[in-house]
């Protein structure tokens, strides 16, 4: 299915993407089909306003076939995989030797299509890689377009690159720039070693996916004109009147791009690399080295680095907040950690309403007027290796189960949710301040960590995977309970008091032969914080602690 066609009828609910691909695929063709959908409505209209107009009536008739049409045309100059002077997704191949003065060649040597994969590792780890994944020597077309849509949205910085050589006159030395593939795609994040970029869009589950990708597509991408970056390499038709970049050129600009050497219509190979100099959104200073008695140009990327920062900030698929000092950070649900820690963790922040609030600008805003109750669906890519040079470890689709999260509930319902994490949060962080991560500096003094023997530093992740593993059941039960609307089958009270006392007693018994008073002692405080907290509470209200629903 073409995407001109998967458009015109992803209106029904039996047509959507499938998911059972690595996410960062996924997210490559949601990404694609929302900047061509933008394209696709200013045949309508080139003022939408969120949820009203045009907006119904796409979602109750689809995309015409003119407005379809519409988009082809306006995206035909980038749209032709095959094309000499703008392949889709691609640069053209370079002449591999001199023609004439001025004219820029390259020999460097093409690479296997795998280098397409953001989860390809450096070429020194490819063993390692051809023993554990297989990976094709040729794609057949549909797959290559795929692979090369997802490299222009979702590609690292590596230290592959193409030579590029030229002569200022025919007796002098060639000059050579190395154009690198750079750390500015649509997509791909690097949160920091061994952590988890993770971006999302809304599901509804009795809608269909023009729904999805409507909520993920900024009204302004509509609004301000403009073009695809794929379809407008250079700008020349992507700029608002006092010469800013449109926004949704800006979102789907990217620093990487290949060069694809095909027999008939299968990719064979390819050369991963940054894009020509001509692509980038500004020019960039260039400074001379001498390398081995070559001359090199090298470009200084600042100021690209700088613009990146600002765009990524604008993504409607990454969840930004303010950390303390006011710098804006992606958020994270990082693979690997408990889901019941990940749950209490972004509802004791009140994350749902601010990523609603997120999507409030897109054309089909979630809970719009409170007819639909969508769902969030996070996109996990665990990123190793360095900023230079990342790898994507793993790359999942993350559906949040509905008996640890409420993104479906009403709001009084997802307040009792809020109020409940930031107790269970206050229950963690008690029962692990007796288990400082560190050594314990001293063992006199008046607190815990303080009284802490030294054999009980160090025991942080155990006492805290504990801890998730049994209060887990706690926590679903009570997210269950509001679903039901019935009260909790139980006395929750007293199931948060024992989880987090039970907890500690499993840590601390092996060590209860040599050091029974100071545990005792530790425990005997740490019951006394358990008890304040939860009679503060109850006391407050929020949750509904007793079994006939009384606050």
């Amino acid at each position: 299915m073409t995407p001109k066609d998967f458009l015109l009828e992803c209106h029904t609910p039996d047509v959507a993407l499938r998911l059972d691909r690595p996410a960062f695929e996924v997210s490559a063709q949601i990404r694609f089909l929302t900047s061509i959908l933008a394209v696709a409505i200013r045949h309508d209209s080139a003022d939408v306003r969120p949820g009203r107009g045009i907006v119904k009536d796409l979602i109750n008739n689809g995309l015409s076939r003119d407005a379809a049409d519409f988009m082809v045309e306006q995206l035909k100059d980038g749209s032709n995989v095959f094309d000499t002077e703008q392949p889709f997704m691609q640069r053209p191949p370079l002449p591999r030797e001199e023609k004439k003065i001025g004219d820029r060649y390259s020999t460097t040597k093409p690479d296997a299509v795998k280098k397409l994969s953001p989860a390809m590792p450096p070429s020194q780890s490819e063993d390692f890689w051809n023993r554990r994944v297989a990976y094709p020597t040729t794609l057949a077309l549909p797959e290559a377009l795929l692979k090369l849509t997802t490299y222009h949205y979702f590609s690292p910085a590596s230290n592959l690159s193409v030579t590029i050589d030229f002569r200022t006159s025919p007796t002098s030395q060639p000059i050579s720039y190395v154009e690198k593939p750079r750390s500015a795609t649509p997509g791909f994040r690097f949160p920091g070693r061994s952590l988890t970029a993770t971006e999302f869009y809304w599901r509804y589950p009795n809608g269909s996916f023009l729904k999805t990708l409507l909520s993920s597509l900024p009204a302004r991408w509509v609004n301000e004109g403009g073009l695809p970056a794929f379809a407008d390499r250079t700008c020349e038709k992507s700029r608002a009147s006092n010469g800013d970049f449109c926004s949704l050129w800006s979102a789907t600009w990217s620093s990487n791009t290949a060069i694809g050497y095909w027999k008939g219509t299968d990719l064979v190979q390819v050369r991963v690399c940054g894009v020509p100099e001509e692509w980038l959104p500004f020019p960039l200073k260039k400074i001379e080295k001498n390398k081995r008695g070559k001359k090199i140009l090298e470009f200084i990327d600042t100021p690209l680095i700088e613009w990146r920062n600002h765009r990524n900030t604008q993504d409607p698929f990454y969840f930004y907040l303010a950390d303390s000092k006011g710098v804006l950070k992606a958020q994270r649900l990082d693979i690997g950690r408990d889901p019941t820690d990940l749950s209490v963790e972004w509802y004791s922040l009140n994350k749902s309403e601010k990523l609603l609030d997120r999507s409030a600008g897109n054309l089909f805003p979630p809970r719009f007027e409170n007819v639909d109750f969508p769902e969030p669906v996070f996109l996990r890519h665990l990123v190793e290796g360095t900023s230079p040079s990342p790898v994507v470890r793993a790359s999942e689709i993350f559906q949040p189960r509905r008996d640890q999260w409420g993104f479906d509930l009403p709001e009084d319902e997802q307040d009792a949710i809020v109020a409940m994490a930031v107790v269970v949060t206050d229950l963690h962080r008690y029962v692990t301040a007796a288990f400082p991560r560190g050594e314990a500096k001293t063992q006199g003094g008046k607190s815990r960590t303080q009284r802490a023997r030294p054999l009980l530093a160090g025991r942080y992740n155990d006492v805290s995977s504990e801890f998730w593993r049994r209060i887990s059941a706690v926590y679903e039960g009570f997210i269950q309970s509001l679903r039901a609307h019935e009260s909790y089958p139980g006395d929750l009270l007293t199931d948060l008091r024992a989880a987090s006392l039970e907890t500690f007693d499993e840590i601390t018994e092996p060590y209860l032969a040599t050091d029974a008073q100071q545990i005792y002692e530790l425990r005997a405080d740490l019951q006394r914080d358990i008890n304040r907290r939860l009679k503060d509470a109850k006391k407050d209200g929020k949750v509904a602690f007793s079994q006939d629903g009384e606050q």
